[in-house]
């Protein structure tokens, strides 16, 4: 018996529907895995801005303790581990880097001359790189021997430099004409220079070969005035040694006074600026803030010792002084 036509149209109709219907499920399964998805990966996205937050926060915990002039720099509380989290601070006198502006300024070359000698280059080629240098912050188009001016520069594709003016960034040295070859030499040339001292060189602090340029002493009279200062190899630990005069520091590295005059003037043993470094730690989530500054927050003191003198009788104390702040 055959079926009537009609029912036959009902049937398709039906299973055209079925179709239909799977196939709007399917559409919204993979709609729902993909908006699952999205989800997932946004609270994915917020837990790591939120660990990256908790760990900047932890790293400014951190240096607020290492600001403070009462704080020792070799005390325990400078690294510390809790619930999951942890900073390291580390506390560096920027006296034990060369000011370079102010050698610039002072016309003291023959200073920067002896360092790059003792790094590897030649004298010649060390002249070169002075008169780059020199001429880079002095205004006008007169060239020194070896040095570089705007001509020289927009020949190379950049025209506005040198700027006529002091450094304002180590960032800058790179563009001088030249100083690739120190780069060469010291790769790691940027811890050994600030703007931000007062520019004079912190003999209780300083590296042997920054000593024997300024000092214009044998580097092995250097290293061993660093070594008897810094008997277990740490820089400012409770082991060093600290002078207290120039001249206690300079009759120790074993110079004559006639040498004595001619550089005291670039000395100091001690530093009101300082280099402050934090990281903070949660689980894989690091953020170091690093700044230069001055320790005064109501008190001033010494961050090898922990020696504090009132600087404020109102209470109300006085804020630290920022030269540099960068956070990574």
């Amino acid at each position: 018996m055959k079926r009537p036509a009609s029912q036959f149209r009902s049937s398709a109709r039906r299973g055209f529907a079925l179709l239909t219907v799977m196939w709007c499920v399917g559409i919204m399964m993979v709609t729902l895995m993909g908006f699952l998805a999205y989800v997932s990966l946004q609270l994915t996205e917020d837990t790591s801005r939120s660990k990256d937050a908790r760990a900047r926060t932890i790293a400014l915990s951190g240096l607020a303790l290492g600001l403070h002039p009462q704080m020792p720099r070799n005390d325990d509380l400078l690294a510390q581990d809790f619930g999951g989290g942890s900073f390291r601070v580390t506390v560096v006198s920027e006296g034990s880097r060369l000011n370079l502006n102010r050698l610039l300024v002072q016309g003291r070359t023959d200073v920067l001359l002896r360092l790059w000698v003792l790094w590897g280059l030649s004298p010649d080629a060390g002249q070169a790189v002075n008169d780059a240098l020199q001429d880079w912050i002095e205004t006008g188009d007169t060239k020194r021997l070896n040095g570089a001016k705007q001509a020289d520069y927009a020949a190379l594709g950049f025209p506005d430099f040198p700027p006529g003016r002091p450094f304002q960034s180590l960032d800058e040295l790179p563009q001088v004409i030249g100083f690739d070859k120190i780069i060469a030499l010291k790769p790691d040339w940027r811890n050994y220079f600030t703007l931000w001292s007062n520019g004079t060189l912190d003999l209780n602090e300083a590296p042997p070969d920054l000593i024997a340029a300024v000092c214009n002493v044998g580097i092995d009279m250097a290293q061993s005035f660093v070594s008897a200062r810094d008997p277990d190899g740490v820089v400012g630990s409770v082991n060093s040694v600290r002078w207290s005069s120039v001249s206690d520091a300079c009759s120790a590295l074993g110079m004559p006074q006639g040498l004595v005059r001619t550089v005291s003037s670039l000395l100091s043993v001690s530093s009101t600026i300082w280099r402050i470094e934090s990281e903070g730690i949660l689980g894989d989530h690091h953020h170091t803030i690093q700044v230069v500054a001055t320790r005064a927050v109501g008190t001033s003191g010494n961050a090898s010792t922990g020696t504090t003198t009132s600087t404020s009788t109102t209470g109300t104390g006085t804020a630290p002084t920022y030269y540099l702040w960068q956070e990574f």
